[in-house]
């Protein structure tokens, strides 16, 4: 049953994430007035795929912990972990603002989900941020990720 609630979570943040990921970006790329941000080129979950393009958005499921059970329904919090990775030609400070950039648009998505039907019982939370340093690859290419875990509480019926 845990297997089967982790992927319909997973599933439930990717099609959210589908929907509103490219809306989000565009408010950002306007906020700051530069266009520094590309769609994604993938937003994968429960497996990864060869790298074909950045930037990249995985939905890792980490762990689930069942907060109350019953006969019919199953209360949960699932911490969710969403990995960034991106590339920028000759500019190793611009990959840094992406990648933070990227990951404010996941907790805003995120944060904002709270108050929607998503989540039936209601919350996410943000528990950490983490950004990898900036590595340079042949041809002036710079590739940098970063980590946001999400703890996120889900009902779901029996």
């Amino acid at each position: 049953m845990a297997f089967y609630l982790m992927e319909g979570i997973l599933d439930t943040i990717k099609a959210y994430l589908d929907s509103d990921m490219a809306a989000k970006i565009s408010a950002l790329n306007t906020e700051y007035g530069d266009s520094l941000l590309d769609d994604f080129y993938a937003i994968e979950a429960h497996q990864i795929h060869p790298v074909q393009g950045y930037p990249i958005l995985e939905i890792i499921g980490q762990n689930m912990e069942i907060i109350r059970q019953s006969s019919t329904l199953i209360d949960a919090e699932y911490d969710i972990l969403f990995r960034i990775t991106a590339l920028q030609q000759n500019d190793p400070e611009k990959i840094s603002q992406k990648i933070m950039r990227y990951a404010r648009a996941v907790v805003e998505l995120m944060e904002k989900d709270t108050s929607a039907s998503q989540f039936t019982s209601g919350y996410s939370t943000v528990k950490k941020i983490n950004f990898s340093p900036v590595f340079e690859y042949p041809e002036h290419s710079f590739v940098a990720g970063g980590e946001v875990e999400v703890t996120v509480r889900k009902q779901d019926t029996k």
